[in-house]
């Protein structure tokens, strides 16, 4: 069985963020981040990938949607490396690489498809 994330969970990640490395506090727009969340549960998980599929819709709908005043591209790579970690798989990819999808994945030169490639291809079995 598939586990989600909850908004709750991404709101204490994002006030430990901003604790760590700094920024502005805050949620901009709360439906905006329960619509990301929604909708990258509803890409559900038909084709072989589909774990991938759900994470790369994580990455893709909190980025674009930005619904913190900051660290939301932080955050949406947390929320693919929760989900496939909670879900069974470890991400291996270096953080460059990382930082390097989800900004390209935020700005749309990227896609969902291509991103849920890339983690699969980037990613382990957990123990």
């Amino acid at each position: 069985m598939i586990k989600y994330i909850h908004a709750k969970t991404l709101l204490d990640f994002h006030e430990d963020q901003i604790n760590q490395y700094g920024g502005n506090r805050g949620v901009r727009d709360k439906k905006l981040l329960n619509l990301a969340l929604e909708h990258s549960e509803k890409s559900n998980g038909e084709v072989r990938s589909g774990v991938f599929k759900i994470a790369a819709a994580y990455g893709a709908n909190i980025s674009r949607a930005k619904p913190f005043f900051d660290g939301y591209n932080r955050i949406a790579l947390i929320a693919v490396y929760t989900f496939l970690y909670v879900n069974g798989k470890q991400l291996k990819a270096a953080n460059k690489d990382l930082c390097r999808a989800i900004l390209q994945l935020s700005k749309g030169k990227l896609g969902v498809d291509e991103f849920a490639g890339f983690l699969e291809e980037n990613s382990l079995p957990r123990n």
